[in-house]
Formats: structure tokens, C-alpha cells, sequence
């Protein structure tokens, strides 16, 4: 397949905080601290948090059964019948509805309370679009669900629908690419820490969920060079190996539930803190990711300056990671030169950062993707295994930084910083600790 000719961008300077532009300080260690309660998954590979995960330890990909599809199909078909999840293709609502309600319940479930009642604050970059697209696209006349979504549009149709469904309380709706579902954690976590107590101000509940496997999204994807090649021997997403050659497309629904703890009161041993987020944009290209990744690179800074200022190490990074030619060694490069700064000179011996890159396997769930790489920490945490990555035959090399690429061990309690990006330059991070259980 040719390389797309972009036509010339309007450039703009690129982020750079000014000195009196100085990040929100985080709370005091002992002030407003914030854990997940719950969480829940719903992938291609499993219809839960824990099935998903035992299909990444197991080395599964979306991509394993591509040699047993039929020939002849057209890029919406092959995206779909790999990257959708069959429970909620035939739905009678919207998947992206179905993806994010089943999401939903698993956390309220684990976290064992009611769901109804919830604050709940969205994060999506594509909204319930999937059933209007196929409607229009049939030429069918549009039913009462499509009526209302074209009413409402895409983000409002889910959030209202949601709410109906759940009983929650919506808070809040990000729309920020594909770092929708980090920038809504982002508002959660502050919007927590700035609430007075009681009058159920100590729960929120973040969702996400993309399910747009359309033909209009597909071939725009394909034109702009950033999806694998849908074909037997081509489709595979390979992020930080340097035969990445684009993403898969992928159906995601997530949830994470916050709880805001009693002032005064630290987390118990075996929960996981949610220590600091962070976002940032930098609009210096509509598609490509900038040079230097400066909006990245502060994000990165703050969460780390964050773990030195709780006494913590960063274990293992997450990366947004998308398999492109072009984002990978530059969101590689960034996050290690950060992580180096950050740490200082007084950090070698220390044991190498672990990195685990989700959308080899997952695919790419544009919003919810960066939500649904907080919930594989948290699994992570819970289970002290890092899942393979057997796509990373040859590792992207930054002047001998390949071997920090490898697997790497993980324990059951730790660190771990959570990174997204998406068009646009919009970033968003998360960091997480769990504490040992005694």
C-alpha cells in the first residue's frame, strides 16, 4: 500500500510551560488521597478484567485468528471480525453503551456497592457512533436511537443513554482523543480532592469505551497511513519493534472506580493509591506527534517528580505505544530522557525500568485505550506478572536503550506510570502505587 501525501500542516509553537505557568501542586501525602475501589475491562480477548488478563499472560492477540478468516473481505469487515467484541456486536443499543455499562458493573461489583447513584465522569473520543454509521450507511431510515444520537451527537447520546441505564449521575464528559479516558481520570482525581467532605462526595466513577469499527474510520485510517494493512500476513500491531508498521483497531469498554479516603486516613496494605495525574496538549500537528514531544515530556516530568516526592520509584511505564513508525521512538525517547533527568545522577545500580506495551495484543481503543492501559496496571499490581510481549523481536535501539525494551519482572506492589496520547498533541498520564500487604 502507497504512503498517503499529507498536505502541508498549520504549525504552531510547540508547548513549553513558562515559569509562572507552574503545575497544581499535589496534596500532601496525608491530604485528599484517592484508591481505586474497582475496575472493570471488557476486550476483544475477554468479557472481564481477569479473562482479559489471563489472555495476555497466555500471549494472546486479536490478531491470532487472522489466517482463519475468508478471503475476500473488505478493511471494515477484517477490522471488525478481530477487533470487535462479539457480546455486544448485535446489540440493540449503540456497542459503545453496551461496552462501557458492562464495564461499569464489573467495577461497582468489585468494589461492592451499587452502581446507581454514582457520580460518573466519561472519557471517549468517538461516542456511540457505530449504530448510526451502520444505519446511514444501509441507507435505512433512522430509528429512535439514531434520531437521538444525531440530536444529541455521538458523546451526549452515550452520556444520557448511560445514565439512564446505570442510575448514575453524569459529571463530565472528555473528548481528547485518544488520551479521552486519562484526561477524564484526570478531572475525577481533582474534582475528588477539591470536593468537601461527606454529601457522597468520596465516589466517582471514570468510563470509557470506543466501539468505532466503521468503514468511514477504517479507510480513514488506512489513507492516512497509520493502520496495519488489513491482510492475512500484514495486520499485526507491533509497538517499540522496529517493524511496526500502524495499529489495529479495536472495541473497549472501561471503568475505574475512585474512592477519596477520610482525611487523615492512608491507604490499607493491598490497595492501590491513585497518586497523581497529569495533562497536557500541544497543537503543533492535526496527525503527527511533535519532534520533541514537549507536552509529554511535562506530563512524564510531573508524574515522576510526584514519585520522588512520596519516596517512590517508577517500576514500570506504560506507553501509549501505537505501533506507528513515527510516535513510537520519540514517546520511547522522551519518557527514558525524563525518567534519566528526573532521577538524577544518583540512580545507577537502580534495577531497570520495566515497560509493557498493551496494544500488541489489545489492539488500539483510541479514548478508552489509555484507560484500559491503567486497568492492566492495576491487574499488574494485583498479580505481580507483566504479560509478554512476543510481537518485540527487534526493539526500537536509542543509542543502546533496547535492553530496557525486554520483559521485565514485576511485583505485587509498586509503581507504575500510565501514559496516552492522541491527535492533536493531547497527553494525559496517571501514576499508581499499591502497597504491600503486610
Amino acid at each position: 500500500m502507497s504512503k498517503p501525501t499529507h498536505t502541508p500542516a498549520i504549525r504552531l509553537p510547540p508547548f513549553m510551560p513558562t515559569p509562572d505557568a507552574q503545575p497544581i501542586p499535589h496534596p500532601a501525602p496525608d491530604d485528599a488521597r484517592i484508591v481505586v475501589a474497582g475496575f472493570g475491562l471488557v476486550t476483544p480477548l475477554g468479557d472481564g478484567a481477569w479473562p482479559t488478563y489471563r489472555s495476555l499472560l497466555a500471549g494472546r492477540s486479536i490478531s491470532d485468528r487472522a489466517h482463519a478468516l475468508p478471503g475476500g473481505l473488505r478493511p471494515a469487515e477484517w477490522v471488525a471480525a478481530l477487533g470487535g467484541v462479539s457480546a455486544v456486536r448485535h446489540s440493540a443499543v449503540d456497542p459503545a453503551v453496551e461496552l462501557a455499562e458492562r464495564a461499569a458493573r464489573e467495577a461497582a461489583a468489585m468494589a461492592g456497592r451499587p452502581v446507581a447513584g454514582l457520580p460518573m465522569m466519561l472519557g471517549t473520543s468517538k461516542g456511540a457512533v457505530a449504530q448510526v454509521s451502520t444505519q446511514l450507511g444501509m441507507g435505512k431510515p433512522l430509528d429512535e436511537a439514531g434520531q437521538h444520537t444525531l440530536a444529541l451527537g455521538p458523546h451526549g447520546y452515550l452520556a444520557h443513554t448511560l445514565a439512564r441505564r446505570l442510575g448514575t449521575r453524569p459529571r463530565g464528559h472528555s473528548v481528547a482523543a485518544c488520551a479521552s479516558g486519562l484526561t477524564a481520570l484526570d478531572t475525577a482525581r481533582r474534582r475528588l480532592a477539591a470536593a468537601p467532605d461527606g454529601a457522597g462526595n468520596d465516589w466517582m466513577l471514570v468510563l470509557s469505551a470506543d466501539a468505532a469499527l466503521t468503514p468511514a474510520f477504517v479507510h480513514s485510517y488506512l489513507r492516512l497511513g497509520v493502520l496495519a494493512e488489513p491482510s492475512a500476513d500484514s495486520y499485526r500491531e507491533r509497538p517499540l519493534d522496529e517493524r511496526r508498521v500502524g495499529f489495529m483497531l479495536s472495541e473497549m469498554g472501561v471503568a475505574v472506580l475512585l474512592r477519596r479516603l477520610p482525611r487523615g486516613q492512608a491507604p490499607a496494605p493491598g490497595e492501590t493509591e491513585l497518586l497523581d495525574t497529569a495533562t497536557a496538549c500541544e497543537a503543533t500537528d492535526l496527525l503527527r506527534p511533535s519532534d520533541h514531544m514537549d507536552a509529554l515530556r511535562y506530563v512524564a516530568g510531573r508524574l515522576f517528580a510526584s514519585a520522588k516526592a512520596h519516596g517512590r520509584r517508577i517500576d514500570v511505564m506504560h506507553p501509549h505505544a501505537p505501533g506507528t513508525p513515527d510516535h513510537d521512538p520519540r514517546e520511547l525517547s522522551a519518557l527514558l530522557q525524563t525518567l534519566s533527568n528526573s532521577h538524577g545522577p544518583g540512580t545507577h545500580g537502580s534495577p531497570p525500568v520495566g515497560l509493557y506495551a498493551c496494544k500488541g495484543a489489545l489492539g488500539h481503543a483510541l479514548g478508552a485505550s489509555g484507560l484500559a492501559s491503567l486497568v492492566l496496571a492495576l491487574l499488574a499490581l494485583r498479580t505481580g506478572k507483566l504479560p509478554p510481549m512476543p510481537w518485540l523481536d527487534q526493539p526500537i535501539d536509542l543509542n543502546g536503550a533496547a535492553a530496557s525494551l525486554r520483559p521485565a519482572a514485576c511485583d505485587d506492589a509498586g509503581t507504575h506510570a500510565v501514559f496516552a496520547a492522541g491527535f492533536g498533541g493531547h497527553t494525559a498520564g496517571a501514576l499508581l502505587h499499591r502497597r504491600p500487604r503486610g
